[in-house]
């Protein structure tokens, strides 16, 4: 997530999640991830039902107030949500006009297969696998990550 200008890229992320309320209204999280792996909160929607509608407007709300507030337009390049189809079809809709998006696999799925399948290391082995996934997660251009992969696996 950037805006038109040069400058530091950002991951977007948007989750929903339950019963933080007494009514169980489905609540949205929209955020972005660092370098540091720190999450920045970025929005909070407590929305009527999970519906690709409601996502919808939902994410053009903080893209309209960056060009409010900014007069800047803001560009996703990289999205993240979970297995949920309603909320991978209301990012393409509301950010793939970009040509350089791309939808990337939630990372929480991604580390819990890795933690699973790397029990059987030991600890040595399997942090290092561990950090390889981070300092490929965090990769903003493929340029980068490739070489991160293919020193990772020639390591694994």
């Amino acid at each position: 997530m950037s805006t038109r200008t040069k400058g530091q890229s950002y991951i977007f992320y948007m989750d929903a999640t339950y019963k933080m309320s007494q009514c169980e209204y489905p609540e949205l999280v929209v955020g972005i991830s660092d370098r540091s792996r720190k999450f920045h909160l970025v929005a909070l929607f407590i929305i009527s039902r999970e519906a690709q509608l409601c996502f919808q407007a939902a994410l053009l709300a903080p893209r309209r107030l960056c060009c409010w507030i900014i007069q800047k337009e803001l560009v996703v390049c990289y999205a993240m949500v979970g297995g949920d189809r309603a909320q991978l079809n209301a990012l393409t809709a509301a950010f793939g006009h970009n040509p350089v998006y791309q939808f990337l696999m939630c990372f929480f799925h991604v580390l819990k297969k890795v933690r699973e399948a790397t029990e059987p290391l030991s600890s040595g082995a399997r942090s290092t696998i561990l950090r390889d996934v981070y300092n490929m997660h965090v990769a903003r251009k493929e340029s980068v990550y490739l070489p991160l992969q293919n020193a990772s696996l020639k390591r694994w």
